[in-house]
């Protein structure tokens, strides 16, 4: 069980109908301990814990009880409208008003009744006597361990996959898959199906994983068998294996509803999830070819490509990082006026070269710029001193 916390309460021991009875010498039938369970990621009233006990001495007196000092609820739960860009941009669909319950008003995008339907994906294989090889399924970006069609012994495989249990495995194994069951049928005497459903109750962390339409499986198949057609393209006989379209007729597969919508706020930016896309294209011989910037530079012109960042999940981080901006002050003491003179900056061991005490932003800004410690920056001067000093505010746009 996940998301409580236990706390235990040494040498007491609490019934409901007396208080608690700290231990001494001759309390030993009074004797034990008291846990404190919060489940702190379940929302609501949830199932009371039941126990089963071999604790001694053997005495009437002797047990557990279990008692709910707090009852569970769920009263700040919202729902909002499916069609809405962010799910906090409209609050008119609260089912709740100042924390209470309302049930005689009736929303226009009331989400009561409303159900979580799970949705149900199918892999599906062909297969004969010389059946061997492995695949792999992926899943919203993550890809799961070979699967093995014939371990030869050595562990499960999808030969022998009767439960669905080595798929599950696999699947549940992946960051981006929550909570799954997944069963296999034998279609017929060449065929077996595994149908993948993900279920989501909608109050765990783990359920928004599997909330509503879902993107479907994506199956890479290296199983190979002997009795079909040759394949041209990899010389290999591929089995003929495919993850089923949602919802296709006799496929017992569906897609999945859901009366909330979620919104992913990324994590904190991942290195090795972050990927990078060719750029755009680039003039050779008079014709614009696809630029392939990532493995292939072409002399004398531009190539470029993009670096996609990304959160461990591999969740696209859209928002740029926040640009440092440093306030540079010039004012002269007490009761003086700055007419005169010259100043230098420093950044990183670099100096600019002198810049006139009545400087303009451009002339800050090229001075920065001109030092190789420095990337892309801007100036802008926020005003003007009646002692003749100046402010300039420096953005640092690049590293």
């Amino acid at each position: 069980m996940a998301g409580v916390t236990v706390s235990r309460v040494a040498g007491s021991h609490c019934v409901t109908t007396a208080p608690c009875v700290s231990i001494g010498d001759n309390q030993h039938e009074r004797l034990g301990f008291r846990f404190d369970v919060t489940f702190s990621h379940t929302i609501g009233d949830v199932n009371q814990l039941t126990y089963s006990s071999s604790l001694l001495p053997s005495d009437p007196s002797t047990g557990i009880t279990i008692t709910t000092e707090k009852q569970g609820t769920s009263s700040h739960i919202k729902t909002f409208k499916e069609a809405t860009a962010h799910p906090l941009a409209d609050h008119s669909c609260s089912l709740f008003d100042q924390g209470a319950y309302v049930e005689s008003v009736t929303y226009a995008c009331q989400n009561i009744g409303n159900s979580f339907k799970p949705e149900v994906q199918m892999l599906e294989i062909d297969h004969d006597a010389d059946t061997g090889g492995f695949a792999t399924l992926g899943f919203n970006g993550h890809k799961t361990a070979d699967l093995e069609w014939d371990s030869l012994g050595v562990g499960s495989d999808l030969k022998t996959d009767t439960t669905g249990d080595y798929v599950k495995a696999k699947l549940e194994a992946l960051a981006t898959v929550g909570g799954i069951t997944v069963s296999r049928t034998t279609a017929s005497a060449s065929k077996f199906q595994w149908f993948v459903t993900f279920s989501s109750q909608g109050f765990m962390t783990v359920d928004a994983k599997n909330m509503g339409p879902l993107p479907t499986m994506i199956l890479s198949n290296s199983l190979t068998k002997s009795s079909v057609v040759l394949d041209p393209a990899t010389g290999a006989n591929l089995v003929q294996a495919s993850v089923v379209a949602k919802g296709a007729s006799g496929s017992a597969t569906s897609e999945g509803e859901s009366p909330f919508a979620t919104y992913i706020e990324p994590a904190a930016i991942s290195a090795p999830h972050t990927t990078t896309v060719h750029g755009g294209t680039v003039l050779q011989r008079g014709i614009h070819e696809p630029m392939m910037a990532k493995n292939t530079l072409t002399w004398e012109q531009e190539s470029y490509f993009t670096v996609e960042a990304r959160d461990r999940f591999t969740n696209r981080i859209r928002q740029s990082g926040v640009q440092e901006v440093q306030i540079v002050n010039t004012h002269a003491g007490a009761g003086g006026s700055l007419d005169n003179g010259t100043f230098t900056l420093s950044f990183r061991g670099a100096t600019t070269h002198a810049i006139g005490h009545d400087a303009g932003v451009w002339d800050v800004e090229t001075a920065l710029e001109s030092l190789e410690t420095v990337g892309d920056v801007s100036v802008a001067s926020a005003n003007n001193h009646s002692n003749g000093g100046r402010t300039y505010a420096v953005t640092f746009r690049t590293d």
